[in-house]
């Protein structure tokens, strides 16, 4: 059975049962693969389950129903999905899971991921991975006793159980690849994550902890799982174990020595390259630009493509549906901006447009011909256009082709959101950082320009310098955001001046943990990062607003005290 044929919980454990056990070492993998997605699908789900259960609805209506004994019933149930997350050690996860009152929910599938950690065969684990895979189901059936904000409609519905088993079967794809799982649950379809799986984590995130601090070691752990951030796993074994007893005594107990067990834990002590190495995988670092490497001809950095920008658009069968999709709007999009060539002598904008569609082509062109496919350039310079549509000068200018222009960009981001979805994961998170109310983005774009003109001008360098096109790139960027600033200064329309005011916020974020990611790894090749290393801190909840980003960027640059 192949991978492509998982579609749903049955064909999950199909799978996982025709995988090779002719020998030991084959049958302990088959195993061990089984628990590592029972797990993740069990992660996926977790929020909608853990809400359910916190506040007592359909269709995980417990008894009895009094908020301390669901709230021990759940400290249990997560102990669980704590377990399966350390199977690594069989041994470990019998000990822990052998007294947990959570299996006396055996009704409830999302046990199902700790069961199988502790299976002692495949079929076993299977019959638990399938019981996982199953819990959206839960969810997805419209109750009465939910708030009708709570219920998807039958369309999100049918987007969600599509995109929960196409995460599983790429789980399954990259442990037939021997890649890493260690990645964010949901390498997939972009307008589930940014429509219903973000905003509904945030809210009860946020409404969660607002009523009951105890949860944030939770919440804490849930999202390096979320976002792929690396877990310490020694912290995590050490509560994993803590006594039955003390988990008998109900959540808000084990959630307080939870708390002092994370203020006791020392982990290994960790070298400059291992700090430099978590402040490049930081969420927020991690939506730069592009990555920065050395190029050893040329003595200096250039800007790359981060891996999962490019790393499916390298598979020949992906490529293809992407060239597939692009192959039926080529010849109109090719019309369009011909017609905005043709204009560009008397309209400024029109120019614009057309350099920008062009750039567009030439990179599908590429695509179809290198077998490579650069999704960064292609997220970045559609962003680009869909803001002329929302510029009322530029589509005062351009009519009667204003409409044209919509539609073709409303093709295009269909397709970026449809085919990129992981870059889109890896902006996401510059999304939720806002530009404070006493902060002035002129002002904020003109000290980062100074600082890309101290970057190019220092003498003696105390970092490696870009290549000259690498700096156009983040020149570019800086241009880029001034032509937002002025249309944001001058749109007339509330909902065009938010949505220029949203675009402009991520923008400046970017260009701030661009500059961060490149001073900090242009430093780790010139072997200057040293007096800086003690301050790499990652930046993960620590910031909420752009003016506090650069805040933190600009004393680690600068090795401020």
């Amino acid at each position: 059975m192949r991978v492509e044929d998982i579609k749903d919980a049955e064909s999950l454990q199909a799978w996982l049962e025709s995988l090779p056990q002719e020998t030991e070492e084959q049958r302990e993998t088959a195993r061990r693969w089984a628990v590592t997605i029972a797990h993740r699908a069990a992660m996926r789900s977790l929020p909608y389950f853990w809400q359910a259960t916190w506040k007592n609805v359909s269709p995980l209506r417990l008894e009895p129903a009094d908020p301390n004994d669901r709230n021990n019933a759940l400290g249990q149930i997560m102990r669980c999905m704590l377990v399966s997350c350390v199977n690594a050690d069989a041994a470990i996860a019998r000990t822990a899971i052998s007294e947990t009152k959570a299996t006396e929910y055996p009704q409830l599938p999302i046990v199902g991921a700790a069961l199988a950690s502790v299976a002692t065969n495949l079929r076993i684990a299977a019959l638990y991975a399938k019981a996982a895979a199953s819990l959206p189901l839960r969810f997805l059936m419209p109750s009465k006793t939910l708030n009708e904000s709570d219920v998807y409609s039958a369309q999100a519905a049918t987007d969600f159980y599509t995109m929960f088993f196409h995460s599983a079967s790429e789980d399954a794809l990259a442990l037939e690849r021997d890649a890493s799982v260690e990645k964010s649950l949901w390498p997939a379809d972009a307008d589930v994550l940014h429509d219903q799986i973000f905003p509904f984590w945030h809210k009860f995130k946020n409404d969660l902890l607002s009523e009951n601090e105890g949860w944030r070691f939770w919440v804490e752990w849930y999202e390096n799982a979320l976002y792929g951030r690396p877990q310490d796993y020694d912290l995590l074994t050490k509560i994993a174990l803590i006594d039955p007893a003390d988990w008998d005594k109900g959540a808000d107990h084990v959630n307080a020595l939870i708390q002092q067990i994370v203020a006791e834990h020392k982990p290994a002590s960790r070298t400059t390259n291992d700090k430099v190495a978590e402040i490049a995988s930081d969420r927020l670092i991690r939506a730069a630009i592009g990555n920065f490497t050395f190029d050893a001809m040329a003595k200096v950095m250039q800007i790359v493509p981060f891996a999962e920008d490019i790393r499916f658009m390298r598979d020949p069968a992906a490529l293809q549906r992407v060239m597939d999709d692009v192959g039926a709007i080529h010849d109109q999009l090719q019309t369009f901006q011909s017609a905005m060539e043709r204009r560009a002598q008397t309209q400024g904008s029109a120019g614009d447009i057309a350099a920008y569609l062009k750039s567009i082509l030439e990179e599908f062109e590429r695509g179809q011909g290198q077998g490579e496919l650069r999704v960064g350039n292609i997220i970045e310079y559609g962003s680009i256009l869909q803001h002329y549509c929302l510029d009322e000068h530029a589509r005062a200018e351009l009519r009667p082709l204003d409409n044209a222009l919509q539609r073709h960009v409303s093709v295009l981001l269909e397709i970026t959101h449809r085919h990129f979805a992981s870059t889109f994961l890896r902006f996401e998170p510059l999304r939720e950082l806002t530009l404070e109310d006493d902060l002035d983005a002129h002002s904020l774009l003109l000290e980062l320009r100074d600082h890309i003109r101290g970057l190019k001008t220092s003498d003696p360098p105390e970092i490696t310098p870009l290549a000259q096109e690498s700096w156009a790139v983040l020149d570019a960027m800086a241009d880029d955001i001034d032509r937002h600033i002025r249309q944001h200064f001058v749109a007339t329309d509330d909902r065009v001046k938010e949505s220029l005011k949203r675009e402009l916020d991520f923008k400046l974020a970017q260009l701030s943990v661009s500059l961060a990611l490149y001073g900090v790894k242009g430093r780790e090749q010139a072997n200057t990062v040293g007096r800086i290393a003690d301050r790499l801190v990652t930046l993960d909840e620590r910031v909420k607003t752009i003016g506090g980003l650069w805040a933190i960027i600009r004393q680690w640059l600068q090795g401020a005290p």
